[in-house]
C-alpha cells in the first residue's frame, strides 16, 4: 500500500545522476517509495506547494529534474513515462501473494495495490491510464499572438493536450479601451489555480463576463474541466474550476 506522505521513511538510496555542477544528484527510494508511482498517482513533480512538493524536492530531485543546474520550475521533465507501470505499492505483495491475490480478497484492493504479483496488469492499467483531455486552442499568449476572430468562437482548431495539462482555459486580455485579445490554450492544475482561482474568479466582472462591464484594462482567465469545455469566451459556469474547501 503507498504510504501517507507525512509518514514516508528515508532510507536507502538507489538511484544516482550526476548534474552539471558535478554535484551528486539523487532520489531517495526504497521498497516503500517510489518517485515513479508518486508522479504516477499524484503528479508529484508537478507540485509546487505542501507535502508533495517537499517530497519531490528531498527524496525525486533526479527523478523530477530539479536538482542544482536543472529545470526547478516543478514541471516533470519531458523523459517521464506518458503511461503508468504495472508495479506492486507493497513490497509485501510478492510474499503474501498466495493469499492477496485469492478470488476471497477484494478485486479492486488486489488491482490497486498488487496488480504485478496477482497478474493484474491490464486491469490496472485500465484504471490508472488517464483519458487526455481535448480543448479548443488559438493564439500563442507567451508571444502575445491572439486568437482570429473566427476562431475565438469558431473552435477550428481542438488539440489533445498532453499529459499533465488536464484543464482548458481561454484567456481574455482587455486594454481598457473596448479592445479585447483571446487566447485558447491547454493548463496545468498550477496554472488553473494562479491564473483563475487566484487572480479571476473572484472578480465580479469576469465570473460575470459579458453583463458585468469594468471601464479598465483587465484581464479574465478562465479555467474550466471537460472536453473542449472552453468554446466561446467564458465556459460554462458548470465546467469552471471551483476553490476547494480548506
Amino acid at each position: 500500500m503507498v504510504q501517507a506522505a507525512s509518514s514516508i521513511p528515508t532510507t536507502t538510496v538507489v538511484t544516482a545522476v550526476t548534474s552539471s555542477t558535478n554535484n551528486t544528484c539523487t532520489d531517495d527510494e526504497d521498497s516503500n517509495f517510489s518517485c515513479v508511482v508518486y508522479e504516477m498517482m499524484y503528479g508529484l513533480c508537478a507540485a509546487t506547494t505542501g507535502t508533495l512538493f517537499n517530497i519531490a524536492q528531498k527524496r525525486c530531485q533526479a527523478f523530477c529534474g530539479i536538482c542544482a543546474g536543472n529545470n526547478t520550475s516543478g514541471t516533470p521533465p519531458a523523459a517521464l513515462p506518458t503511461q503508468p507501470t504495472c508495479i506492486d505499492h507493497d513490497a509485501r505483495c510478492s510474499q503474501f501473494k498466495f493469499h492477496i491475490c485469492s478470488s476471497n480478497v477484494s478485486q479492486n484492493f488486489v488491482i490497486s495495490t498488487c496488480p504485478k504479483s496477482c497478474n493484474k496488469c491490464s486491469e490496472y492499467l485500465a484504471v490508472t491510464t488517464p483519458t487526455p483531455i481535448k480543448c479548443n486552442t488559438c493564439g500563442d499568449i507567451s508571444n502575445g499572438i491572439p486568437c482570429y476572430s473566427k476562431d475565438v468562437y469558431g473552435n477550428s482548431s481542438t488539440t489533445i493536450c498532453p499529459t499533465g495539462y488536464n484543464y482548458c482555459m481561454t484567456d481574455v486580455l482587455n486594454d481598457g479601451n473596448g479592445n479585447s485579445d483571446v487566447f485558447k490554450r491547454c493548463v496545468t492544475q498550477q496554472t488553473c489555480d494562479t491564473k483563475w482561482l487566484k487572480e479571476s474568479a473572484d472578480q465580479d466582472y469576469c465570473m460575470r463576463y459579458g453583463v458585468v462591464t469594468n471601464a479598465n484594462a483587465f484581464e479574465c482567465h478562465f479555467c474550466c474541466s471537460g472536453d473542449q469545455c472552453n468554446s466561446g469566451i467564458k465556459p460554462a459556469t458548470s465546467t469552471l474550476l471551483a476553490k476547494t474547501s480548506g
